[in-house]
């Protein structure tokens, strides 16, 4: 008798559990918005001559993008690795709202990135701008001279 009570205990409780999982998943609300994240292309780099700061100080440097819509926005810079000694490789990252009304406009952006270089002399900004047609990273690049302290 006790055997037949522990294959039935244990008969109930993996139907508990599966149908608390069950239960669980059924409740998804599919009408909420939620958001993909990714890299956003880069048109320009700028970066006015006068700014330019000694090395261990920020220099900040323009970029410009296009948002898609009402519902992409900016997020952040973020660096790409590998980059080259004396390089700094960064991706416009950003968020796309979804499940939402959005307008289809193109809205030209541009956001400072601070710069602060550990070594004085050359040294190159890129910017993902995207894919060629063969898949390959394109970036776009400013090559900067840092000077001393």
């Amino acid at each position: 008798m006790t055997m037949k009570m522990t294959k039935l205990f244990s008969y109930l409780l993996a139907l508990v559990f599966v149908g608390l999982t069950t239960i669980s998943c059924l409740d998804d609300d599919s009408n909420e918005p939620f958001y993909t994240y990714g890299f956003i292309p880069a048109t320009a780099i700028d970066v006015n001559l006068d700014s330019i700061q000694p090395v261990s100080q920020t220099t900040n440097v323009k970029v410009t993008f296009n948002l898609a819509g009402s519902c992409q926005e900016f997020v952040e810079f973020r660096r790409i690795l590998p980059a080259e000694v004396n390089e700094l490789k960064v991706g416009i990252f950003g968020s796309q709202e979804n499940n939402v009304s959005c307008t289809n406009d193109i809205r030209p952006t541009v956001k400072t990135l601070k710069f602060t270089p550990t070594t004085s002399g050359e040294q190159t900004i890129r910017v993902w701008a995207g894919k060629d047609p063969g898949g390959a990273d394109i970036y776009i690049s400013k090559t900067i001279t840092i000077p001393a302290e």
